[in-house]
């Protein structure tokens, strides 16, 4: 089940995870110590991911993958119960996740 795809959607999962603007799109949220998503904010985080990409792409082939590799992100989501770690972990993903540092905006 490590496909190169699979592996590729957990490196962007794992990216995408890292941005603090991401995560407060997506919804994430501690309960007990545990990392949850909101679905629906997923949903529709991964919604917009598959619009951009038809976008940017213009190749309906482009835009078929992506529909696809959103619909395999959402339904492991669906099966990891929303939780993070279960979600990362079932993707594939290596254990570390690092969040990437916001940029200062104060100055």
């Amino acid at each position: 089940m490590q496909s190169g795809r699979l592996e590729v959607t957990s490196i962007s999962m794992t990216a995408w995870l890292g941005i603090e603007a991401v995560r407060v799109a997506i919804g994430v949220n501690t309960w007990e110590g545990i990392e949850y998503l909101d679905r629906g904010r997923f949903d529709v985080f991964l919604d917009w991911a598959v619009r951009l990409d038809a976008v940017d792409s213009e190749d309906p082939e482009v835009a078929a993958t992506s529909a696809s590799t959103a619909a395999r992100v959402s339904a492991a989501a669906n099966v990891a119960g929303y939780r993070i770690d279960r979600l990362l972990t079932g993707l594939g993903a290596r254990p570390g996740l690092k969040r990437r540092a916001e940029p200062d905006t104060t100055t």
